[in-house]
């Protein structure tokens, strides 16, 4: 999937993170938690699962620069 990548300042394709984000989803789905932020400035917060959570955080931005 094409994300906002921050290094190269443009939207890229990365299967390396879409593959690390689907891996972290199946262990929130087995767990029954999500992984979720109340601001840019906080920490991470873990909640039960929820699947708009899911949505959050397959858009995460990339900032590596492959």
């Amino acid at each position: 999937m094409k994300r906002w990548n921050t290094e190269l300042k443009k939207q890229a394709e990365n299967a390396n993170i879409d593959n690390f984000l689907k891996d972290i989803l199946k262990i929130c789905k087995k767990y029954n938690f999500s992984i979720s932020h109340e601001d840019q400035h906080g920490s991470f917060q873990v909640t039960k699962w929820d699947k708009g959570y899911e949505s959050w955080l397959l858009n995460a931005s990339d900032s590596t620069d492959e």
